[in-house]
């Protein structure tokens, strides 16, 4: 292999294995308990319905696409919650949420779903249904 087809390689290995990672550690949540969010959120949470956090960041690529998809079913589903990542932090930690745009389904006091990358409308629908 030569030197320029490594240099190019290594990074976009690197990269995809950091992705790997990221969606590991996601799923482990998957099935625990909600932890304390924010007062908001946390109250959200004791109601015991379906909750639907989506997190992104405003500089995010993928989240850009996938805004008018998630403002379409957050219309309509008050139960869908945008989370910019970059204005609270601490919500994303406490969930084990390292990349956007990611999604955390809570139910019933737990985490039931988790998904990361660009999710369409049916998918979102699905999440909620």
């Amino acid at each position: 292999m030569s030197y320029v087809a490594f240099i190019v390689a290594a990074p976009l290995v690197l990269l995809i294995g950091l992705q790997i990672a990221m969606n590991f550690q996601l799923k482990r949540s998957k099935g625990k308990p909600v932890p304390a969010l924010s007062p908001e959120l946390d109250a959200e949470v004791a109601k015991g319905g379906k909750l639907l956090l989506y997190f992104f960041s405003p500089s995010c690529g993928p989240c850009r696409a996938m805004k008018p998809d998630v403002d379409k079913v957050s219309a309509e589903d008050k139960r869908l919650r945008p989370v910019d990542v970059s204005r609270t932090p601490e919500v994303a930690m406490r969930l084990g949420v390292m990349g956007t745009p990611s999604l955390v389904l809570l139910d019933r006091g737990l985490i039931a779903d988790v998904r990361m990358g660009v999710q369409r409308e049916a998918a979102l629908r699905e999440l909620l249904a």
